[in-house]
């Protein structure tokens, strides 16, 4: 699942957040490096891994914002080859964009080149989204994870140092109402994050035919049938508002017949 699409520049902290479809994100200032997600729904669990790491400069003040230099490689990418991180470099470089924009990491031969690309392109949101892709790819262990609400805050993931964490689900409750999300963002304090997202809606309506009228309505939520008679219905589904963050997306009504009904194949139409 592929789920990042924008970047987002904040002014605060100087600090580069990277988000998928997903509404208000705020960073302040704190001694702890926590990531919240503001969802109080239970049955969630959420990890992060750690890209980036770095050291952590400056106050965090308008003239001395917090800067993260001296970038290697994160604790949560696979070292495929070691001490070189060949794999997942290779395939960064290898990102190309739809919109036909050339390589644009085609240079970079450490972290730190790649997140001064992310830097200068941090309004791209295709760039981010295939990014994030990218990089899913390239996982090992994560820094922590929560599956447990605090109440009036949500879950809390402490990551203890600063750098760049990609955070995503690995459980989701079961039941309707509820997705998955994905994360990349640059963590210099405590940042907080409410997750927007949302989940197909189902409406199943028929239409109503009066013999006696000679009338016909229009689709609507109930109808009066005689025995023989055939009975005209719809259902109509929505698609999430990330869809095409999918490479693929499988969808499927599941309908019950009432009793004393037999089905028409045939009559079928999409």
């Amino acid at each position: 699942m592929k789920k990042i699409t924008r970047f987002l520049s904040l002014l605060l902290a100087a600090a580069m957040v990277l988000s998928l479809n997903f509404g208000t994100l705020t960073i302040s200032v704190a001694s702890a490096y926590t990531i919240t997600i503001q969802n109080e729904t239970d049955g969630y669990t959420y990890a992060a891994y750690q890209i980036f790491s770095g050291t952590l400069t400056g106050t965090g003040v308008t003239n001395d914002p917090y800067v993260l230099s001296n970038v290697v490689w994160g604790s949560g990418v696979s070292n495929e080859t070691i001490g070189t991180y060949s794999e997942i470099l290779a395939a960064i470089k290898a990102i190309t964009l739809d919109s036909g924009t050339t390589y644009l990491f085609k240079d970079c031969t450490s972290a730190a080149d790649v997140t001064a690309v992310l830097s200068a392109n941090n309004s791209n949101s295709e760039l981010a989204e295939k990014f994030a892709e990218t990089v899913a790819g390239h996982l090992s262990n994560t820094a922590t994870t929560a599956d447990t609400v605090t109440t009036g805050t949500g879950y809390v993931l402490d990551v203890g140092t600063p750098g760049y964490y990609l955070v995503k689900n690995t459980a989701v409750p079961t039941g309707t109402g509820t997705s998955y999300t994905s994360y990349i963002l640059q963590v210099l304090g405590a940042v907080s994050m409410d997750p927007k997202t949302s989940v197909p809606e189902v409406d199943k309506k028929v239409i109503d035919e009066d013999d006696s009228e000679g009338t016909t309505s229009d689709w609507q939520e109930s109808a009066d049938y005689d025995i023989g008679d055939d009975v005209p219905f719809q259902l109509t589904g929505t698609l999430p508002s990330n869809y095409a963050d999918y490479d693929t997306y499988y969808y499927a009504f599941h309908d019950e017949e009432d009793a004393g009904l037999t089905f028409n194949p045939d009559s079928v139409k999409v």
